[in-house]
C-alpha cells in the first residue's frame, strides 16, 4: 500500500493485494460517516467518468475495490487530475433514508502513479512464492530460423548463425526503441533500418529476459512523428481485429515490410497467462518486436512467441494453426516506466483502413539486426 496526502486533509491510499486485485482508499479525519451511511463515489479522471458502491471504516474512510477493471486502471497510470465526489446517504433504524445526505467533492492531481504501480506489483511479485510449474508446450520465439542441417555427415559443431534480425518500435523522438530481449540477447553490435532509409547504430539500455523486452538508444535522434502511440482505453477485447506489421524472414520475403491481419484470440497466453494476448495473424521468424496494431493504428503489444507447431503434433497428433501471441501493452509500459523511458498513449476511439494503420506504422517500425560475431 501506499499512500499521499493532499492540501485539502484527505488521504489518498493504493493497495494491491496477493491476487493483484487493487483498491482506492480516501482518508479525512474530519469525516464522521457512520455505520448507517451507504456511500457511492463518482470518479472522474482527464474527464472520463466511472461510478463506484464503496465501503467505510471507522467513520472516516471510504475505500472502493477495483476488480480487473483494466480501463480504470490505465486511466488511473496515465491521468492527470482525478475528481472524486462522495455521496452518503443516511439510513435510519428502520432502513428508510434520511433526508440530509452527506457530499464531498475532490480534486487530486495525479503525479508518478505510473510508476507507483509498477512499484506495487512488484513489492507483491516479491513476496508471493514462485508458482508451480506444470509441463505444457512452450511458445516458441519467433526469431530468424537457424540454417538447415548440411546433408553430409559431420563431426564439426554446428555454429550459431553471427547475425540475426527482429523488428522494433520507436517509441521517443530522443531514439529510444523497444523490441524482444531473444532479438537483442548476447550481440556484440546492433545496428536497426527503417524502410529506404541507411542503418544506424543503437545500444541495449535496459533489458527484461522475464517479459522478453528490451529497450535500446539509438546514437540518433528521431523525428516526433516516427513515434508510436500506445493504447490507453477502451480495453482490448478477445475477438477485436488487429494488425501485426514487421520484417519477417528477411531475406527471403520483402524488405519494405510486411503487414497480416487477424483477430485477438484470447486474452491469455498458454496456461491462462495474463501477461500476453494470443492472436491469429501469422507471425515468422522476424516479426518478434514488432507492433501488435489496433485499428486506430496504437500498440496493444508486442509480437514475441508463436506456438511450436512440432511440439504441439508430438503431443496432439495434430498441428495447430495460427496460434501466436503478443505481450500485451501495459506490460511493456510497465517495463518503459520502471526505467523512466517516456512514450506516447492514447485511446482509440476511430478506426482507420487497413492501409491507413500500415502507412502510420511504417514510420515508428524498424528491421533490427543483431550481430554476434
Amino acid at each position: 500500500m501506499a499512500s499521499a496526502d493532499y492540501v485539502s486533509g484527505t488521504s489518498l491510499w493504493t493497495s494491491i493485494d496477493r491476487n493483484y486485485l487493487w483498491q482506492l482508499a480516501f482518508f479525512n479525519p474530519a469525516w464522521k460517516l457512520g455505520r448507517h451511511y451507504q456511500i457511492s463515489v463518482s470518479i472522474q479522471i482527464d474527464g472520463y467518468p466511472k461510478g463506484f458502491t464503496a465501503s467505510t471504516g471507522e467513520g472516516k474512510l471510504v475505500f472502493i475495490t477495483i476488480p480487473n477493471d483494466q480501463e480504470m486502471i490505465n486511466l488511473f497510470r496515465f491521468g492527470r487530475v482525478m475528481r472524486v465526489k462522495f455521496n452518503a446517504n443516511t439510513y435510519n433504524e428502520d432502513g428508510s433514508i434520511s433526508a440530509w445526505p452527506i457530499s464531498y467533492d475532490y480534486e487530486f492531481e495525479l503525479n508518478g502513479t505510473a510508476k507507483l504501480l509498477v512499484q506495487l506489483s512488484q513489492c507483491v511479485k516479491d513476496q508471493l512464492s514462485p508458482p508451480t510449474q506444470v509441463a505444457r508446450p512452450d511458445p516458441k520465439p519467433a526469431k530468424e530460423a537457424k540454417s538447415p542441417e548440411p546433408k553430409e555427415k559431420s563431426n564439426k559443431k554446428r555454429e550459431e548463425p553471427t547475425t540475426s534480425t527482429g523488428t522494433g518500435v520507436i517509441v521517443t523522438n530522443a531514439g529510444h526503441i523497444l523490441t524482444n530481449y531473444h532479438v537483442v540477447e548476447d550481440c556484440k553490435s546492433i545496428v536497426y533500418s527503417k524502410e529506404g532509409e541507411l542503418t544506424q547504430r543503437a545500444s541495449i539500455l535496459r533489458s527484461d529476459k522475464t517479459n522478453d523486452l528490451a529497450v535500446l538508444k539509438s546514437e540518433t535522434s528521431l523525428s516526433s512523428s516516427d513515434v508510436a502511440s500506445f493504447r490507453i482505453t477502451p480495453p482490448v477485447k478477445a475477438g477485436e481485429q488487429i494488425a501485426v506489421y514487421g520484417f519477417p524472414l528477411t531475406g527471403l520475403l520483402s524488405l519494405s515490410g510486411n503487414v497480416v491481419s487477424g483477430n485477438v484470440s484470447s486474452l491469455a497466453g498458454i496456461g491462462d497467462d495474463v501477461r500476453f494476448f494470443q492472436v491469429s495473424a501469422p507471425v515468422q521468424p522476424g516479426n518478434s518486436g514488432g507492433p501488435l496494431l489496433d485499428l486506430s493504428g496504437n500498440i496493444v503489444g508486442i509480437v514475441t512467441a508463436r506456438i511450436d507447431d512440432f511440439v504441439v503434433a508430438g503431443a496432439t497428433g495434430a498441428l495447430p494453426q495460427n496460434v501466436n501471441f503478443a505481450i500485451k501493452s501495459q506490460i511493456a509500459t510497465s517495463f518503459m516506466d520502471t526505467h523512466g523511458v517516456e512514450y506516447r498513449h492514447s485511446n482509440s476511439i476511430s478506426e482507420r483502413t487497413l492501409a491507413s494503420v500500415v502507412d502510420a506504422a511504417k514510420k515508428f517500425t524498424v528491421l533490427i539486426e543483431c550481430k554476434r560475431d
